[in-house]
């Protein structure tokens, strides 16, 4: 298994997902026909872990769901960049549907 610095750092992107996740909780309390999808959608387009490319590979480095299709992802681009972006997204993506789930959210 890794260092401790990592398994730190894996420990605080989870702290982030369950977070992101405790913010669409709340929001499904004060409004119970809230779209789960879109507050997902919502949560992770506007996180760290996707906005700052350096934290797209700590999203695909410490998660723990192999999303299975992701070749869709790569063939449009050329782009590494976009590339990796897209499949930390996806990858984040996963794993807040994971999170809602054992919360019985959804």
């Amino acid at each position: 298994m890794g260092n401790s610095h990592e398994m730190t750092e894996r420990e605080a992107y989870y702290q982030h997902v369950e977070v992101c996740v405790d913010v669409i909780q709340d929001v499904l309390r004060d409004d119970p026909g809230a779209e789960i999808s879109e507050l997902v959608w919502e949560q992770v387009d506007s996180s760290e872990y996707i906005i700052y490319y350096d934290k797209n590979l700590k999203v695909l480095r410490y998660s723990t769901n192999e999303p299975g299709e992701w070749k869709h992802l790569v063939s449009d681009s050329d782009s590494w960049r976009e590339v990796i972006q897209a499949l930390a997204y996806a990858t984040m993506e996963q794993d807040l549907w994971e999170e809602v789930r054992n919360r019985d959210l959804d």
